[in-house]
């Protein structure tokens, strides 16, 4: 009854009759379908932990818990439990996806990269997010050899994240902003001193085509500083110019004039955002540490 109330929009309706089984059921579908019902966070979790104790070889149970802790920055938690219906169910690439997952918020970047270069994730409508985890961890690789000043590592993971692999079950859209990885390959080559590669890739960054239909967010940032460092100043402030005539109210231009007038103080121009999103705290951490 309370399943058919919950699909006929009564929730409230519904949730009172789930509370009211208490944790009296044995059956683990029960507690699974409460943890989505439930609006308080440790009540999801404890009903998550009653439904996996109740079924513990049902990877269902698993990858539930396994999600909420990854929402909840437990990815301890999470690790082990995906880990061990990894090649039980490998047709299941939620599980490995919430695995190389767990990798990231546990900072093992390295490892999340050779895992998903062999993971096979099957081809669905809108399957990004294995791209978009490897994307993110070849670029968090480069942060960190940037910082370890090992600039060919720099270039080879920078690289690497604009490989679309065919393994992770997405094709390369037709327009993809390239901003930010030629931009940090330039920045390695120069630092080894290849200097007409640093060029290329840096050129490339300063011709980014800036279409009508995309709209522009934190990236146009590295167009800027490319248009400035291959001496092209005008062109750069015309284009700025431009786009924040195009753009008035974008907190992302905000960002950025805040970066461009800080006199290098990109700290404190990142202290001063307001978001959150996957690609603008790649961006702002990246600036965080020059």
């Amino acid at each position: 009854l309370g399943l058919i109330y919950w699909n006929r929009g009564l929730t409230d309706k519904a949730r009172e009759l789930f509370d009211s089984c208490s944790m009296d059921p044995d059956f683990a579908p029960f507690y699974l379908a409460y943890s989505s019902l439930t609006k308080d966070g440790l009540t999801r979790e404890i009903y998550l932990q009653k439904a996996f104790e109740l079924d513990q070889n049902d990877w269902r149970p698993a990858l539930k818990l396994a999600e909420h802790y990854l929402a909840v920055n437990k990815a301890a938690n999470a690790l082990p439990l995906v880990e061990e219906f990894l090649s039980k169910y490998p047709e299941q690439s939620a599980i490995g996806l919430a695995y190389a997952h767990a990798l990231m918020k546990l900072e093992k970047y390295d490892e999340s990269v050779r895992f998903l270069e062999s993971y096979n994730v099957l081809p669905f409508e809108g399957a990004t997010v294995g791209r978009d985890l490897y994307h993110e961890a070849c670029i968090r690789m480069a942060f960190i050899a940037w910082d370890k000043k090992y600039y060919k590592d720099v270039v080879r993971y920078a690289e690497k994240s604009l490989s679309w692999p065919v393994n992770l079950g997405v094709g390369k859209p037709y327009d993809v902003d390239e901003r930010l990885e030629n931009y940090l390959i330039s920045l390695g080559y120069e630092k080894i001193k290849q200097f007409s590669k640093a060029r290329e890739y840096m050129t490339k960054v300063a011709n980014h085509p800036n279409d009508n239909f995309l709209k522009e967010g934190p990236r146009l940032i590295f167009q800027l500083l490319a248009l400035g460092s291959l001496g092209e100043a005008d062109e750069d402030a015309r284009l700025f110019d431009k786009i924040k005539i195009k753009y008035p109210g974008n907190q992302y231009l905000q960002w950025i004039s805040l970066v461009l007038t800080s006199g290098g103080n990109y700290s404190q121009a990142v202290e001063k955002a307001d978001d959150n999103t996957y690609e603008f705290k790649l961006i702002t951490d990246f600036f965080r540490n020059q």
